[in-house]
C-alpha cells in the first residue's frame, strides 16, 4: 500500500513515515508541505492513500481535496488535522475523505489506512 503524507509540519511527516513504515506492505511514496506541490507529485508517485492536513500555506488542504475530487483515480484521503471533529468531520466526509485527529494511536493510523487502501481497490 503506496502512502503519500502531505503535511506542513516536518515533525508530523516524520512521525507518519516511522508509523507507516514500520509496517510490512505499507510504504511512503513521498511527501509535501504544501497542497501544490502535492497535487504535482500525486500523478507521478500514484499512491493508495493521500494523508492530508488541512492548515498548510499556499494551497490548503481544502482547496487540494477539491481540486482531487475533479481527477480521474484520485488516492483515498485520510485527513489528518488538529482541528476539533464537530468543526471539520462533516465537511471532511463530504469531500470523500476521511477524517482522523492528530495525536490519534499509531494502531488508529495504520488501521485508517489500510481501510483506505483496501476500499479504493
Amino acid at each position: 500500500m503506496r502512502v503519500y503524507v502531505c503535511d506542513d509540519s516536518p515533525e508530523h511527516r516524520a512521525l507518519m513515515r516511522a508509523i507507516v513504515e514500520d509496517v510490512p506492505g505499507l510504504e511512503i511514496v513521498g511527501e509535501a508541505g504544501e497542497g501544490s506541490a502535492c497535487l504535482n507529485d500525486l500523478r507521478e508517485r500514484r499512491p493508495d492513500v493521500l494523508v492530508l492536513d488541512l492548515r498548510m500555506p499556499g494551497m490548503d488542504g481544502w482547496e487540494a481535496l477539491e481540486r482531487l475530487r475533479r481527477c480521474d483515480d484520485p488516492p483515498a484521503v485520510l485527513v489528518m488535522t488538529s482541528s476539533p471533529a464537530h468543526e471539520v468531520e462533516e465537511r471532511v466526509r463530504a469531500a470523500g475523505a476521511d477524517y482522523l485527529r492528530k495525536g490519534a494511536s499509531p494502531d488508529e493510523v495504520r488501521a485508517a489506512i489500510r481501510r483506505l487502501a483496501s476500499s479504493s481497490d
